[in-house]
């Protein structure tokens, strides 16, 4: 009788499972989303869906499920009716949580690579940085020795770094207004850029 007032008023894939922990009916939502329950009365749950049965309880609660090719995503809750200080049934909702999950998925990927992406950019910048502060104490050291010719090529390369690190920040402005990812990596030749350096 419980189970069937449950039932009534949820419009999710629901399993009702008595104390003994023996499925006692299930939705038809719920025989339609997960095909060995429909035949499933009298059976115990944890032995017929054990990955729901694992979710029970768990901080992550949301199923993987895959039929047929496409997987879906459910957040499984359950419900107990009690009578007194007993449990008279446990009520396990399936909620369909895909497009969500999807999303969140989408979004963690997102940010991963925004954080190689920063990662990247952080090290290109360092690497500049290091290539000018090299070239102005060479400098020094050229103006030291009294060696003006190549005093001035190594203020020249520390200019040309310098403006390489400012067109870097300037792309990196660009891409922030347009909000936008980026999609394509293109090599570059590791000995080309430690010659222009």
């Amino acid at each position: 009788f419980f189970a069937v007032q449950l039932a009534n008023n949820v419009d999710e894939a629901m399993v009702h499972i008595g104390p003994e922990g023996r499925i006692q009916r299930t939705s038809e939502r719920a025989d339609r989303a997960f095909p060995m329950l429909a035949d499933a009365a009298g059976e115990p749950f944890g032995s017929v869906f054990p990955t729901a049965a694992e979710k029970l309880g768990e901080t992550d609660q949301i199923l993987e499920w895959n039929r047929g090719g496409e997987t879906k995503y459910y957040l499984v809750n359950d419900i107990s009716a009690t009578l007194g200080q007993t449990d008279i049934v446990q009520s396990v909702v399936f909620t369909d949580v895909t497009e969500t999950e999807t999303r969140r998925q989408e979004l963690k990927r997102h940010n991963a690579q925004l954080e190689g992406f920063a990662a990247a950019i952080r090290h290109n910048l360092l690497n500049t940085l290091q290539v000018v502060e090299a070239r102005l104490v060479h400098a020094d050291e050229a103006l030291g020795d009294g060696d003006l010719e190549e005093a001035n090529e190594s203020l020249v390369k520390a200019s040309e770094a310098s403006h390489t690190m400012t067109d870097t920040v300037d792309d990196l402005s660009v891409l922030a207004r347009e909000g936008q990812t980026v999609e394509e990596m293109q090599p570059v030749s590791f000995a080309a850029v430690a010659r222009d350096a």
